[in-house]
């Protein structure tokens, strides 16, 4: 029989009831304590300690803790609070960050009878110490977000003008979105507050040259101003701890990640991002004319999937004439064939199989070449483009290959 081993899941909770931070430890007061300190030297660089609650929960099970694999307070609300109720566990004596961090400056143990506020209410330092800290972060004060990813680090200001800016960054991010040559990035977007002053001057530095009739435009970015993201407007991912994850997005060579992070942001796709959606959504799903023809893009590749779409439209008018019936007409066949091809065009053009980038890039293939624009070369371009035609055209073998509508 296994032997059960207790852990201890630690929490920090800010004012809005949202989950900051959570770690995993193993079990017990000296743990707790650990992790307590921790909090209080990651606020340290900050103007003001935050209003911020710890709490302790303890699993006689360390594997019945669910597994992470999303943002911290959806993980907390969707999967964690749920556990800890059904098993019956409830959580030890919260503990107040600013009682913590006044503790420790007194160098006394915010887990003791000393350390708590009952007891530390008849220190008039701290009476001046927690009035401090109402004055120095009220409920208002001026909310940023950060955007993170394998790119960089860059702050915005919760302001028409730093919305404009973020926005442009989410569209620079989604032009880039299949450019990275990525597999497994993410992309995360955290709420902070109570910043420090040399990090809360980086908000927006990404404008080089703001012109005022921006806010003024429907555009949801900026279109007059003139705005870079390079690596000097970064800021340190230390700040990150200090604030609360609000989004993630994967960024991977997966249409489902793609679709899912411009439908988030409501950016604008580009032609060449549309191509290469269409061909993994047709790859991994089948030919869809409705994601292929979305009314705003012509698909590059149309002249592959002519003729399967052509049968496709004869297979469904012969399932609508014969609704009875449980035979498919060779749609199956047929989508499967749209599938080969698309997974050829996206591997012999764009250097992905199986939603993962190739390790060799385009560049080193024969065929990007036909990119290049010469002049006298008009004729062997042209010849090498009607090979690659053919060679993504050609239709598979066996059965499939034979069906007659």
């Amino acid at each position: 029989m296994r032997r059960k081993v207790p852990a201890s899941v630690f929490v920090t909770m800010n004012p809005q009831m949202q989950a900051v931070r959570i770690a995993v430890r193993e079990n017990g007061r000296q743990s707790f304590e650990d992790y307590i300190r921790e909090q209080v030297a990651a606020c340290s660089r900050s103007s003001v300690v935050p209003d911020h609650t710890l709490l302790h929960l303890t699993f006689p099970d360390s594997k019945a803790i669910p597994s992470r694999r999303s943002t911290t307070n959806e993980y907390f609300y969707g999967k964690l609070a749920p556990a800890f109720i059904r098993q019956d566990i409830h959580p030890e004596p919260a503990v107040s960050l600013r009682d913590a961090a006044f503790a420790l400056s007194k160098g006394l143990s915010p887990l003791s009878p000393a350390g708590r506020r009952e007891q530390l209410m008849r220190d008039s330092e701290y009476r001046r110490f927690t009035m401090h800290c109402a004055r120095t972060a009220p409920d208002d004060a001026p909310l940023y977000r950060a955007v993170t990813s394998s790119q960089g680090t860059y702050l915005f200001s919760d302001t028409p003008k730093g919305r404009r800016a973020m926005y442009c960054y989410m569209q620079y991010m989604t032009d880039r979105f299949f450019g990275m040559r990525t597999d497994a990035d993410t992309l995360k977007i955290y709420e902070l507050k109570h910043l420090p002053p040399r990090i809360a001057a980086m908000a927006d530095k990404c404008i080089d040259k703001f012109v005022k009739s921006d806010l003024k435009s429907e555009y949801p970015g900026l279109e007059r101003s003139r705005y870079s993201f390079t690596v000097e407007k970064w800021i340190p991912t230390s700040v990150l701890s200090e604030g609360v994850c609000s989004a993630a997005y994967s960024i991977s060579p997966c249409y489902e990640d793609f679709e899912r992070f411009v439908a988030g942001n409501r950016t604008q796709v580009s032609s060449g991002n549309h191509d290469l959606a269409t061909l993994l959504y047709i790859a991994e799903n089948g030919y869809a004319a409705s994601v292929a023809d979305d009314g705003l893009h012509r698909f590059r590749h149309r002249e592959f999937f002519s003729e399967v779409a052509s049968k496709l439209r004869d297979c469904d008018r012969a399932r609508m004439g014969n609704r009875q019936s449980t035979h498919d007409f060779g749609y199956g066949a047929l989508q499967q064939q749209a599938r080969e091809i698309a997974a050829g065009i996206l591997r012999t053009e764009y250097n992905i199989q199986n939603g993962r980038f190739l390790t060799e890039y385009k560049e080193s293939s024969p065929d990007a070449k036909q990119h290049v624009s010469l002049p006298g070369t008009g004729t062997v371009t042209k010849k090498r483009e009607t090979k690659r035609r053919l060679r993504h055209s050609r239709p598979v073998s066996g059965k499939r290959a034979a069906i007659k509508m």
